[in-house]
């Protein structure tokens, strides 16, 4: 059976690496394969690579209490993304992956596999490491949980793997005591995305805006860099990358 057939394929094909080429520079090299409903998208190549599973030492640059996963590991972190369907989870991810890339970081980022409809639960996942990424799984233990419809947390366990030091950027109108969210007040970060994205996109989708309180949160990505995903991601539509980069930038400032 054709490899481009099976299932091991179709999974991969959702998948999105970004390392850069030491012997290239910084220069994004590419290769887009698109067969039917599944793309890939393979920046350079990747080793092995596994993590451990507690979260031992600080991360350099990060947000106080962000911890990596253990002393081998120092910078590997991985991100989830909950949202509903047609809210741009799965760009929410690719563009932090982009991003960490451009600030010369390996990166990786995909969506959690099955049927997406719109209003739907979606998950997408991140990670971002100092060393190439071959691990695939789902996350199921994030170091950052970010949440960009707060509904959400009413109808399924958003919170699910999360520890005491996981930090958490959610959406929402609501003070910190008053999100059912079982986690430290310390780590967690509300921003009214919605409204910023209605002021300035004219619509309600919070991923870009998210971001921008992601990059200041966590310092994990810059916001520079985050402002070249974007520019990459909707490339050739100048009115919609303007207006997602003022809002990344409004959620920053916050």
């Amino acid at each position: 059976m054709s490899l481009r057939g099976s299932a091991s394929w179709r999974r991969r094909s959702n998948l999105l690496n970004c390392h850069p080429r030491p012997d290239r520079g910084s220069r994004n090299i590419a290769r887009v394969y698109n067969f039917g409903f599944s793309w890939l998208r393979q920046i350079s190549h990747s080793d092995d690579r596994l993590r451990g599973n507690d979260r031992n030492g600080e991360i350099p640059g990060s947000c106080p209490g962000l911890k990596a996963r253990n002393d081998k590991d120092k910078f590997m972190i991985e991100i989830r993304i909950h949202g509903r369907g047609g809210q741009g989870v799965v760009t929410a991810a690719e563009l932090i992956a982009i991003a960490a890339f451009k600030d010369g970081k390996q990166a990786q980022a995909f969506p959690s596999f099955g049927v997406e409809r719109t209003g739907a639960p979606v998950e997408s996942f991140a990670r971002i490491d100092e060393q190439p990424i071959i691990i695939r799984q789902q996350i199921l233990e994030p170091n950052i949980l970010i949440i960009q419809d707060a509904t959400l947390l009413d109808s399924i366990d958003v919170t699910k793997g999360c520890d005491k030091k996981t930090i958490v950027i959610i959406n929402s109108t609501r003070s910190k005591n008053e999100l059912k969210i079982n986690l430290p007040e310390k780590n967690l970060h509300v921003i009214d995305a919605s409204k910023i994205a209605m002021e300035i996109i004219g619509k309600n989708i919070v991923n870009t805006v998210i971001l921008g309180a992601f990059a200041k949160a966590t310092n994990l990505v810059s916001l520079e860099s985050l402002n070249l995903a974007v520019k990459e991601k909707f490339s050739g539509h100048e009115d919609l990358i303007a207006k997602n980069i003022a809002a990344m930038a409004e959620a920053y400032q916050i």
